[in-house]
């Protein structure tokens, strides 16, 4: 059961969510391959994330074994799109033992068991109902390997101390005008958003979190 992950920590956590309820309820036997072809070329800005949490167990692909199933797939998915004029969830699954989710990153589909022996993830399944049956588990899994080291450590012994807000401001490629769709959050959204925390928070601090400068 191959996952391939692809784009930043948020979108790999969603993955492996859906990867994780997928392995519990269809196949309990089965163990997660985690291919990072994507994230681990050169030009790629986003890298593995997931190593940093305490995952399940799983079988990290990657070199040429990874650029191996990738291409596998690539072919896999430029034969079947070929066959289905539209996408087709179900024999998706059952038939080709894919589990995508071409349409809308945010639809729930039940997905489907497959005899196939090698069998596809690849999407961004942001619908809790793909992973909320395994809620816990994520939870466990999702927890941070080590502490934060140098200032890191010292900056969330003071967020633990006092009324800290996080303020998580993404700009940056966002402001592609191909991300036009999103609505981006403007300066007076925030302002308003921290002006009504501080009405009814006690002394708040704010941190800002950003992957703009």
């Amino acid at each position: 059961m191959v996952l391939y992950l692809q784009d930043g920590l948020g979108n790999q956590m969603f993955q492996y969510a859906f990867a994780k309820a997928l392995q519990k309820k269809l196949y309990p036997h089965e163990k997660i391959i985690i291919n990072t072809y994507k994230l681990d070329r050169k030009n790629s800005i986003r890298k593995y994330g997931l190593c940093h949490f305490n995952l399940g167990s799983h079988i990290l692909d990657t070199g040429i074994s990874a650029a191996y199933h990738n291409a596998r797939y690539a072919l896999s998915n430029r034969v079947v799109r070929r066959i289905l004029k539209q996408s087709d969830y179900n024999i998706l699954n059952e038939k080709y033992g894919m589990y995508v989710n071409v349409n809308t990153i945010y639809d729930y589909y039940e997905p489907k068991k497959s005899k196939k022996s090698f069998k596809i993830i690849k999407g961004f399944f942001q619908n809790i109902g793909f992973f909320s049956d395994v809620e816990k588990d994520l939870k466990r899994e999702f927890t941070v390997k080590g502490r934060p080291y140098g200032n890191n450590e010292k900056i969330l012994e003071e967020i633990q101390k006092i009324n800290s807000v996080c303020v998580h401001i993404r700009r940056g490629d966002y402001l592609d005008p191909c991300w036009n769709h999103l609505n981006i959050c403007n300066y007076e959204y925030y302002k308003k958003a921290m002006k009504l925390i501080s009405e009814q928070t006690e002394n708040p601090v704010f941190y800002i979190f950003s992957n703009t400068k």
